[in-house]
């Protein structure tokens, strides 16, 4: 009996301990780019990637409590439904939009995940519509295209130009 509950247990727990470990090597690939492209310093940098270590300490102890008091594998298979819903949304083409105040104007790094795309530009009201518009890079993280744009105000419209 013990072995088969061992049988069960350690391929959840190597599952998800690769998943936690992918986690902090894709931050700990994108970080210098985040970092160069949103103008932080090594401390903020270091906080940045430390801050995702916090849900480790918070979240251990009630998800231990409720791994022991309810069953284990309904309580994985519920993070993992968790998970799944909190990722699908970046799974398509969609932007995002970070802001940064710098004296002066407003730094938004705009980030569009199109994995199909072989070049992005993006158009908007901060360039006077022209085109081709401001050219966005592809990241090391597949399929991820970020540009920071200096904005005088945060009131900007802007579309994405894809090939």
């Amino acid at each position: 009996m013990t072995q088969q509950r061992w049988l069960r247990i350690i391929p959840v727990a190597f599952i998800m301990y690769t998943i936690a470990f992918v986690d902090r090597t894709n931050i700990s690939l994108a970080l210098p780019d985040i970092a160069r492209d949103l103008h932080m310093n090594p401390e903020q940098s270091g906080n940045a990637a430390g801050i995702f270590f916090w849900g480790y300490i918070v979240l251990q102890i009630p998800g231990g409590y409720l791994a022991e008091h309810w069953s284990a594998k309904r309580f994985v298979a519920v993070l993992l439904v968790v998970w799944w819903m909190s990722a699908r949304p970046v799974a398509g083409p969609s932007v995002r939009v970070a802001a940064s105040v710098i004296p002066d104007t407003v730094l938004v790094r705009f980030e569009l995940s199109a994995p199909d795309a072989h070049e992005v530009s993006l158009a908007g009201s901060f360039n006077r519509w022209e085109a081709p518009g401001i050219p966005l890079r592809r990241s090391t993280v597949p399929g991820l295209w970020p540009v920071p744009v200096p904005l005088p105000d945060l009131k900007a419209q802007f579309a994405t130009i894809r090939d």
